[in-house]
């Protein structure tokens, strides 16, 4: 029994996926991910706590009924809802609060305001990918210029004499 506090909800970003509670999907740029209902619900629920814990009990409530939910049925929920995450790529963590509940740990962007700024996003992928891997490579690529330059300047260099012969 979900009830209207999980009612399709408008889309929403968490990073670079779009969450569409309307057709139970996660979008990004190469795939959909869809959820079941539940987990839909609860990522919802999660979402619009803003980072705040919720209760296992509000969750069961709003989820399931008072009636038909347990706790067991919620921690298998939210297991395969950070599973269903991790696949997608999107970069936020449910955290279990102890003796508490849940809260979505985020970062967390209006549709509205990312559109705009994620429209070549494949183009800035592929570029912050490869300026990620310079961080790492050009201080190699710079001690290997350095050895090289090093190497050149103090080898000792050989001078060949060829005496060439010409047929008389």
């Amino acid at each position: 029994m979900i009830l209207e506090t999980t009612a399709p909800a408008s889309e929403f970003a968490l990073g670079p996926v779009y969450v569409k509670p309307g057709s139970n999907e996660l979008a990004s740029q190469n795939t959909i991910t869809h959820l079941e209902p539940r987990l839909m619900a609860l990522l919802v629920i999660l979402y619009r706590a803003q980072g705040e814990a919720v209760s296992r009990s509000t969750l069961l409530d709003q989820i399931w009924g008072a009636n038909l939910g347990s706790d067991e049925v919620l921690t298998q929920s939210v297991s395969k809802l950070r599973k269903q995450l991790r696949a997608a790529h999107v970069p936020v963590k449910v955290e279990t609060i102890p003796k508490i509940g849940y809260r979505l740990i985020l970062p967390l962007t209006n549709p509205a305001t990312t559109a705009s700024a994620s429209a070549p996003s494949a183009f800035r992928t592929k570029i912050g990918k490869f300026l990620v891997g310079w961080r790492y490579w050009l201080p190699l690529l710079i001690a290997v210029i350095m050895i090289s330059v090093f190497l050149l300047a103090f080898r000792e260099t050989t001078v060949i004499e060829i005496e060439i012969i010409a047929p008389q």
